[in-house]
């Protein structure tokens, strides 16, 4: 959890292999009220969910290991789990990679590099708040 993080708005687990990423979203949220979670693996992702599950995943696609979509199917599987909202987020080709994404039980899908900050936090606003209605 991020150093005096405040949970007004949820929490998000943010789970990238590239450590800036990581950073620079984790920050945008944090700043936004969010507490922040990270993991650098979707191993390390798996792990994080079953100590403390977070109200919403963002999720890199492609990941040594355990890949996002990997992970996104195996919560899907998972009755405890099948619920909790998650965004892929991806610098992979936006069209196939979103239907793949869809198809693996995403809620929504972000491409990296053409999402502005609003879009972004829109998106995690509104599926936390789908999924505590």
């Amino acid at each position: 959890m991020d150093g005096g993080a405040r949970a007004s708005e949820g929490s998000v687990l943010v789970v990238d292999d590239q450590e800036a990423n990581v950073t620079l979203l984790a920050d945008l949220l944090h700043v936004h009220g969010f507490a922040v979670e990270r993991a650098a693996s979707g191993e390390e992702a798996l792990a994080t969910i079953e100590r403390h599950a977070p109200d919403i995943v963002l999720l890199d696609v492609m990941m040594p290991g355990l890949s996002g979509l990997d992970v996104c199917q195996r919560l899907r599987a998972d009755p405890r789990h099948r619920a909790l909202p998650i965004i892929l987020v991806t610098s992979l080709d936006p069209e196939k990679e979103r239907i793949r994404g869809l198809e693996a039980g995403a809620d929504y899908y972000l491409a990296k590099g053409s999402f502005h900050d609003e879009a972004l936090l829109d998106a995690v606003r509104d599926l936390i708040g789908e999924s505590t209605e």
